[in-house]
């Protein structure tokens, strides 16, 4: 009987659980959360909006409901897929659920997506996971009965952790010190191409409550880099923010991980496109892709002041000092009011402008010791451009347009004047990785000189390292302008009591000598170019002419290091012939050159060189120069040089003399008709043909001489002893005629004075006495007894002209 009893307790009791389930289930739940979410809205002044139907579970005993958005002033602060609400069993037979915890399955807040979140309301307490690109992700939070508040987030696998202590008070008001310590960046930021294992520690007084935000006193720490300053934050329409930030040292390399090619700096290069056919470069895939269109979109519902300060901001090696910016953001523009920072010793640079997502339009300016300058600047994620360029350094105008566009890298375009150089224009393409620089392609253009090819320049180095290749068509040093810098002559005083004319500016190119003047000038010899960068470079044209005549097809080979330019090589077609060089030039203490060059196979006729009316007309010559000079001149260098050379030439002809016809003539001289013929055939100029002319010169003490310099020729030989003042450009020379029929009894001239116009005198005394002794007077009509008075004199006379047809008697 007992046992029946129980069982039919049993049975009554699970058919009223049975009872109170179906009902439970069978209950529409709506209401219940309805009241539940009004509850919430009254609590915290957000609006909850119910996407779905609400259904009870029962282990665990929980309402849930999906699709959950909560908003604030229309601005959406979560959107939860599925939202849990775990409740006392007990309370839900008395109708009115008691919530013990909330739970979020796929929830966005704000921009974070949080996987799940758990949050135990009795406790006051807050657990969750996430992920964050692939890696798990754990926070909790508790809230004690005082009010203490803890929040800690942390990511293991990228050793991140954030931590708050602090208050939670009623409204709800959040304060308290915040930590964070990062040991991940690039983990955890992987959008950012930061480098690997860089850390960031950084913390903060953080306020939060009551449409207010603001974090103060706050630091960041990394890679030596130590910033302080403050953000705050006032919500409402439009809500206000006001940021700053100051920051004693920042090395941008040190942040830079390079995956595409993008320079660091923008280089003064041009506007003439290359033309004909050198080889394109091969294009970057996608690059064109990845390059935005526009600026992102500002907040158009945000006023904010910005003000950022950077003491040092440095790029491998080079330095800005002094950055300021000071900016506003104002219906979705940025405004910056003023940005400027210090380069080098004290060149200042300013800028002011407006930024909206489509370019950047402003003003810059330049102020330095011996610099100003201005120019408009626009740019946008493509292209960056300065117009009406105007700088001055020192007396040295320029002015023009500079554009950058990134399209498969950078392609810069300058077109302008510099100076007295009033048609420049450079076209580059360039490409950058880690500070180095690639121009596969640039062409630059000095008026009819035009240069093109490839260049490399390594930036990372105190001392920029330029490698290049170059070639150039035509060029013509006479139709070159000289320096950019333009040089004036100073005004005359008043004269009779008005200002005399004011000079015109002088040409930049050097004046030409005049007759007779030396080529050496007094004027200042500056090589400091040399010292600018080191680097390699190789130049190629299709010809270089210039008073020294033309090269055909140089090449020249020159290593710059430490101011000091080694010529490599250097070789052309001269004169029919082929040139070589090699040597040193020096920018320091003072400039300073060591040359050593030779020709071989030079054709004569080509050269026109000449010396007292004699011209070397054809023959083939070798030669070869050794010279070093040094000074802060061209008339110091002619002073203080000193070398060797030498000179042999063959099978040739000299214009001005004779040689075989007077030397036939002396032979049989024996009437006045001879002797005539003497003066007309050889004497008055006549063609000589020569087989060897050779010499050797010295330089030394500011004298160029060759003593030995002798011509091998029919009809006799020509030896010289030629000396050259190189200074004052004056000779003391001589030159010494041996005849054939008379090698014992030379004509000597000797020449003195200025080098284009000496002063001539023949000695001819042992000419005079050999004519003589050989029969003068039977050729004029005495077999051997005496002259007359009028028939010596006559004589005289013939060996007069006779002289003078030789160059004497002046």
């Amino acid at each position: 009987m007992m046992g029946g009893r129980k069982k039919i307790g049993v049975f009554v009791v699970t058919a009223v659980a049975c009872l109170a389930t179906l009902l439970l289930l069978l209950r529409d739940w709506n209401g219940e959360v309805a009241r539940l979410a009004a509850q919430f809205e009254h609590d915290t002044g957000l609006k909850v909006a119910l996407g779905g139907s609400s259904r009870l579970t029962l282990l665990p005993p929980a309402l849930s409901v999906e699709n959950v958005q909560v908003s604030q002033d229309e601005t959406t602060l979560a959107r939860i897929e599925r939202l849990s609400l775990r409740v006392s069993p007990l309370s839900l037979l008395t109708g009115r659920v008691q919530v013990s915890a909330v739970v979020f399955d796929h929830a966005r807040l704000g921009g974070m997506t949080v996987d799940g979140l758990e949050v135990q309301l009795g406790a006051k307490r807050i657990d969750g996971f996430s992920k964050w690109n692939g890696h798990a992700v754990t926070f909790a939070a508790h809230v004690a009965a005082d009010n203490a508040a803890e929040l800690r987030l942390t990511i293991p696998t990228l050793n991140t952790a954030l931590r708050f202590e602090g208050g939670l008070e009623p409204g709800p008001a959040l304060s308290g010190h915040l930590t964070l310590n990062a040991g991940n960046l690039a983990g955890l930021l992987p959008g950012l191409s930061l480098p690997a294992g860089r850390s960031l520690q950084a913390e903060a007084d953080l306020e939060w409550g009551d449409g207010q935000f603001s974090l103060v006193n706050l630091t960041l720490d990394s890679a030596g880099s130590r910033a302080g300053g403050s953000v705050m934050v006032l919500a409402g329409s439009p809500s206000l923010v006001d940021a700053d930030l100051d920051v004693d040292s920042l090395d941008l390399a040190s942040w830079y991980a390079p995956k595409s090619a993008a320079l660091p700096a923008l280089l003064p290069v041009a506007l003439t496109p290359p033309t004909g056919d050198a080889p394109k470069p091969a294009k970057t895939p996608g690059v064109a892709a990845q390059t935005a269109s526009s600026f992102p979109s500002l907040p158009d519902n945000v006023l904010a002041n910005l003000r950022l300060n950077v003491g040092r901001l440095a790029w491998h090696g080079q330095a800005l000092h002094n950055l300021e910016i000071r900016a506003g953001l104002d219906q979705g523009d940025l405004v910056i009011r003023h940005a400027g920072l210090r380069w080098g010793q004290d060149i200042r640079a300013d800028l002011d402008g407006v930024l909206d997502a489509a370019a950047f339009t402003g003003r810059l300016r330049l102020n330095g010791p011996g610099i100003s300058g201005r120019s408009d600047l626009s740019f946008s994620p493509q292209q960056v451009r300065l117009t009406n360029f105007l700088a001055k350094h020192d007396d040295l105008l320029i002015k023009g347009n500079l554009t950058g566009t990134w399209q498969d890298g950078l392609t810069a375009q300058w077109s302008g004047a510099v100076g007295t150089w009033n048609d420049t224009a450079v076209a580059a393409k360039l490409t950058s990785l880690d500070g180095k620089v690639e121009i596969p392609e640039i062409e630059a253009r000095l008026g009819s000189l035009s240069v093109r090819g490839q260049v490399s320049a390594d930036l990372t180095t105190p001392r920029p390292q330029i490698q290049a290749q170059l070639r150039a068509g035509d060029i013509d040093l006479a139709k070159l302008p000289g320096s950019p810098r333009p040089t004036f002559v100073a005004p005359q005083p008043k004269l009779g009591g008005k200002a005399a004319r004011q000079a015109r500016a002088a040409s930049s190119k050097p004046a030409s000598n005049k007759k007779g003047g030396s080529p050496f000038t007094s004027a200042p010899l500056d090589w400091s170019a040399l010292s600018l960068l080191d680097g390699r470079f190789d130049l190629a044209a299709n010809s270089l002419n210039g008073d020294f005549g033309r090269l055909d097809q140089p090449r020249l080979t020159l290593a710059l290091a430490q101011g000091v330019a080694t010529i490599e090589d250097l070789q052309a077609g001269y004169l029919d012939g082929q040139v070589s060089a090699k040597g040193r030039l020096v920018a320091q203490p003072q400039p300073g050159l060591d040359i050593q060059a030779q020709i071989k196979g030079a054709d004569l006729s080509r050269m026109k060189a000449g010396f007292a009316g004699l011209r070397l007309a054809s023959g083939r010559a070798d030669a070869q120069l050794r010279l070093k000079a040094s000074g802060r001149s061209a008339q110091d260098m002619a002073a203080s040089a000193v070398g060797d050379g030498r000179l042999d030439a063959r099978d040739g002809v000299v214009d001005g003399i004779d040689l075989a016809a007077i030397n036939s003539q002396m032979t049989n001289l024996r009437n006045i008709g001879n002797i005539l013929a003497l003066a007309q055939s050889g004497l008055k100029g006549g063609k000589t043909d020569f087989q060897t002319l050779a010499g050797s010169l010295k330089v030394a003490g500011g004298t160029a001489r060759s003593p030995d310099l002798t011509l091998k020729a029919d009809g006799g030989t020509l030896a010289a002893d030629l000396s050259v003042a190189l200074v004052p450009w004056t000779t003391d020379s001589s030159l010494s005629l041996a005849l054939a029929a008379l090698p014992a009894t030379p004509v000597v001239l000797r020449l003195n004075g200025p080098v284009d116009n000496p002063r001539t005198v023949v000695d001819v005394n042992a000419l005079q006495k050999a004519l003589v002794q050989s029969g003068l007077g039977r050729a004029l009509g005495n077999d051997g007894g005496d002259t007359s008075g009028d028939e010596a004199k006559g004589g005289r006379k013939i060996l007069q002209n006779i002289f003078k047809a030789l160059g004497g008697g002046r």
